[in-house]
Parts: structure tokens; sequence; C-alpha cells
């Protein structure tokens, strides 16, 4: 995964911070298009090296805070093994809005 995943979010998402352990991934993006587009083009990659993304464990997740309000149809995550996370972002982040998880698995 660190060629397949790590290396390739760093040449082709570099304004997009992430976090990943194993097959386990967080993508966090500044609006749903960025999310959507970067989403896809995830599930694109892990094709081309022969895995692909979990469809139940993958979606764009809304990042409901205080001062973001809106509604999503997820608005909460299960990352590592712990359920119902709620996207909230540190001060440093407070301009991410998105976050695109997913579950990597073989084909």
């Amino acid at each position: 995964m660190h060629y397949a995943f790590d290396r390739w979010m760093a040449r082709k998402f570099p304004g997009c911070p992430w976090e990943r352990y194993a097959d386990d991934a967080v993508v966090h993006c500044a609006n749903q298009v960025q999310a959507n587009r970067v989403l896809a083009a995830i599930a694109e990659r892990m094709e081309e090296v022969g895995l692909r993304l979990h469809p139940d464990k993958t979606a764009v997740v809304y990042c409901k805070d205080g001062t973001r309000r809106g509604d999503h149809e997820h608005t909460s995550f299960t990352f590592l093994g712990h359920a119902d996370l709620r996207v909230m972002p540190t001060s440093a982040e407070t301009s991410l809005s998105e976050a695109a998880t997913g579950r990597m698995g073989s084909a």
C-alpha cells in the first residue's frame, strides 16, 4: 500500500491530508466536489493495482460542527474499529469540510 496508495496520494493530491492504517484510509477534502473527485480517482487507482474499495465501507462524510450545519447522508464513520466517529477538525483544519473514507481490499 505504500506505493499503491501513499506515494500515489502524495503525487496526485498533495493538498489533501490523509491517514491510512493497513487497508483503512481517511482522506480530507475541501468540499464535496473535491471529495467525489478524489474518491473516484482512488477507486480507479485501486483497480489499477488489483484492489477495490469496499462498497459498504466507502463514503463521503460531511464534517458537521458548530459552523458547518449542512445536511448530508453521512456525518459519521468507523475507522480502525472505532464506530460512530464524528468528523471534528482541529483549528488548523477548519477549511476541511469533507472526508472521503474507504476500506481497500483485494479484488
